[in-house]
């Protein structure tokens, strides 16, 4: 490949100076008999591939590391809030709002952990598997040292492969990484579309979080403030898939016993990477660690739900329970309006039903 042609020129013509030699006296220093020895062009650029990759892996896998802990945090500030769930778009049983940000934070630690384990496949190299990985023209023990000296400088543990050849011909480790790359990418498009619906408002949406104002939203509609965080890390995320179907192609269409299509995989992973690194940093730092709850909104659409009427099943059945949400609807009253009237609920079940946390996890049965 041409990049590594130009790297052997560039290390050459720099040794000739710190020699004292001028530039292109290659009689003395020549990139391809010294610079160049026991190496090819495919297995130099696929070990150096995969060292950017891993280094720029590192700095994602931090990031996603904040943005778990900033949803972590915000669970347990968000602990003891009360709404009704969504399933199906309609009301549905009791959760509490940090319960919702704990599933984002479990979500993105997944991510992480998934990225990790597809990395490991990319520290092993190909250095000193010369043209199609058999070794041709490489000394003996040139792989070991070489691979010892990189993970010296490197202060990763790198490793030989035990298939050279599949090295050199297939981008499997490459491609596979990229799928989980996309496949964080898909979680994080989920999570942003979620927190802008759940701070969708103020009148005409949901209202249950406030989403920290970054920047005015539009020039016709003053004071209005969009998700920019959020749609940001959505449209990057976006790209993130479109990157892993290059690199799909890239990986499939190639000839026999060499991947010539290196070069866009790499320039794809090391874009992908960066990008969405600075995309969950900017929703971690500017978004998620600054949401606040609408207690008032939560407050009111939890107690107003006539999902709560579930929680009277076990005591007056299915169909009693549900003729009693068409009353409170024909009536104009709440549900827990109508379980008070028509005591169907002590005070004490009301009272735990409306407050206590336990009515979202197993275990929350009234009595018959």
């Amino acid at each position: 490949m041409a990049f590594n042609m130009n790297v052997n020129e560039i290390i050459a013509n720099r040794a000739l100076e710190l020699s004292g030699y001028p530039r292109g006296a290659y009689a003395m220093i020549s990139p391809f008999n010294d610079v160049n020895m026991s190496q090819g062009d495919s297995d130099v650029f696929n070990s150096a591939a995969r060292i950017a990759v891993i280094a720029a892996t590192q700095k994602l896998t931090a990031a996603l590391g904040e943005l778990k802990n900033a949803f972590l945090k915000k669970s347990l500030e968000f602990d003891f809030l009360l709404k009704p769930s969504r399933a199906n778009f309609r009301d549905s049983v009791p959760v509490t709002l940090g319960q919702e940000f704990l599933t984002y934070a479990e979500t993105v630690k997944k991510c992480a952990e998934d990225i990790e384990h597809a990395k490991k496949r990319l520290l092993c190299l190909s250095a000193g598997g010369t043209e199609v990985g058999t070794g041709f023209n490489s000394h003996q023990g040139f792989i070991e040292r070489v691979i010892s000296k990189i993970s010296e400088i490197t202060k990763t543990n790198f490793e030989k492969s035990e298939d050279l050849v599949e090295l050199a011909s297939s981008a499997y480790d490459f491609m596979n990484f990229s799928s989980r790359l996309k496949n964080t990418a898909a979680s994080l498009i989920k999570i942003s579309a979620e927190l802008s619906l759940l701070g969708s408002g103020p009148a005409a949406g949901f209202n249950e979080i406030i989403i920290p104002p970054l920047q005015l939203g539009s020039s016709l509609v003053p004071a209005k403030y969009n998700p920019v965080a959020l749609e940001n890390l959505s449209m990057v995320s976006m790209q993130i898939s479109g990157i892993d179907h290059i690199i799909t192609q890239a990986a499939i269409n190639t000839p026999p016993d060499l991947n010539i299509n290196m070069p866009l995989i790499t320039y794809n992973l090391l874009f992908g990477l960066k990008i969405l690194t600075n995309a969950v940093n900017i929703t971690s730092e500017k978004c998620v660690a600054e949401i606040a709850a609408n207690e008032s909104v939560l407050k009111s659409s939890f107690e107003s739900s006539p999902a709560l009427i579930a929680a009277l099943v076990p005591k007056v059945g299915y169909n009693e329970a549900a003729s009693l949400v068409s009353e409170a609807k024909n009536s104009s009253k709440t549900v827990l309006e109508l379980i008070r009237d028509k005591k169907l609920m002590s005070d004490e079940e009301l009272n735990a039903l409306k407050t206590a946390r336990k009515v979202s996890e197993p275990g929350f049965l009234l009595k018959k």
